[in-house]
């Protein structure tokens, strides 16, 4: 029998609401990992688990893993730190299963892999060693400094892209070892510069069905097309309606 699921992740917990078969009769499950404030859910087809990622600057991060539909779970944050010198890691923004590992991105903006499931962690350091960390370009947006989509390519594991608020969009084609930032054509409309290295505040970033080097992104500065894995952007904002924060 075929179930819909709805994921949701709050302040208070998660939350599963079940749709049964027809999505008629809708039920929702009391608050879910332990109650701790929680930003994304992710399903994994290849194992059936449901991971969430979250925490607070109380707990410190965490990702939860249920094996069984959310009727239990565990948590691990271990290696999950910038070390004792680096800045401490209160929450994760993302948590993505791809080709068998689990990636976590982290406020402030950095990911995390792990190859157990979510045991441990381990933080590719690639990413937070980009050149342009060192210059103003890699400031908080509204809701912080955080790395808060993941999107693996496909079939290549080699690959994959990641979006920061408010530092932009970058790819790595090497599994993480060395990152390229692709913001080339999209607009900062907060700089004296309107196209900077990084600065610009992506909100999503998404890949379209079956088209890996197809990607869109909502920026807080208009809605962008990119038809070659993010090399380059047009802006498609045309007949988007806009709110006076956006």
């Amino acid at each position: 029998m075929t179930r819909t699921l709805l994921l949701v992740g709050t302040r208070k917990g998660a939350f599963i609401l079940d749709g049964g078969k027809d999505r008629r009769n809708w039920s929702v499950s009391e608050p879910l990992c332990e109650g701790w404030p929680i930003h994304d859910l992710q399903w994994d087809p290849s194992t059936g688990s449901i991971y969430a990622g979250g925490g607070s600057s109380w707990f410190g991060p965490a990702v939860f893993r249920s094996d069984d539909l959310g009727a239990t779970w565990t948590h691990s944050s271990e290696g999950m730190t910038y070390g004792d010198d680096g800045p401490k890691i209160p929450t994760v923004w993302n948590v993505t299963p791809a080709h068998g590992s689990i990636y976590a991105g982290v406020e402030p903006a950095g990911l995390f892999r792990s190859d157990d499931g979510g045991a441990t962690w381990s933080h590719v350091s690639a990413l937070r060693d980009h050149p342009s960390r060192q210059s103003p370009g890699w400031s908080p947006g509204a809701g912080g400094l955080i790395c808060h989509t993941i999107v693996p390519h496909p079939t290549d594991p080699q690959k994959m892209w990641i979006a920061i608020s408010a530092v932009g969009t970058f790819a790595t084609e090497d599994g993480g070892a060395s990152w390229e930032a692709r913001n080339n054509g999209v607009v900062d409309c907060n700089s004296p510069n309107p196209h900077p290295e990084t600065g610009q505040c992506v909100h999503k970033l998404v890949m379209a069905a079956a088209e890996p080097d197809s990607l869109y992104q909502q920026n807080h500065c208009g809605v962008y097309r990119s038809r070659d894995g993010g090399r380059s952007w047009e802006d498609v904002s045309a007949g988007c309606r806009r709110s006076s924060g956006s």
